[in-house]
């Protein structure tokens, strides 16, 4: 049996990477609750997960995405990274299983870290945008 969830998506233009004086930034960072593995049933019985993402980046600029899965104490139970090169569309996939998966059933939230990788600001491109999706399919 398998089961597909959402799992974070963001649809982020440059009026998202400006701070109030509306200057640009090159980091971006956020928390997400992740309560799929606080029952029992689940963390029992799963088998497998697969994490799907779709990006895409329209800056003329590359950008790291990293995230953490956090356990209720903030320690790292697993980490995905993603480098996403500038002006791309990207699709990306990750099982996770074996201990990877034992640890990753302790998680309790998701950090996402968001940098612009080699560059001192993030372009200006008019309209320019990231849309990111990623889901998860759980085997059991």
């Amino acid at each position: 049996q398998q089961v597909e969830a959402s799992l974070i998506s963001i649809d982020a233009s440059l009026p998202n990477f400006t701070d109030v004086d509306n200057l640009p930034f090159t980091t971006f960072d956020f928390n997400t609750l992740l309560d799929v593995f606080n029952k029992n049933e689940i963390k029992d019985n799963l088998q497998k997960v697969e994490v799907h993402f779709e990006i895409d980046n329209t800056f003329n600029r590359d950008f790291d995405f990293v995230f953490d899965f956090l356990d209720a104490n903030d320690n790292i139970t697993y980490t995905i990274f993603l480098n996403l090169d500038k002006t791309t569309q990207t699709t990306f996939d990750q099982v996770i299983e074996g201990t990877d998966l034992q640890n990753l059933k302790n998680s309790r939230k998701i950090n996402v870290h968001i940098s612009v990788v080699n560059a001192t600001t993030i372009d200006n491109t008019p309209n320019a945008f990231i849309d990111f999706k990623s889901s998860a399919t759980l085997f059991f």
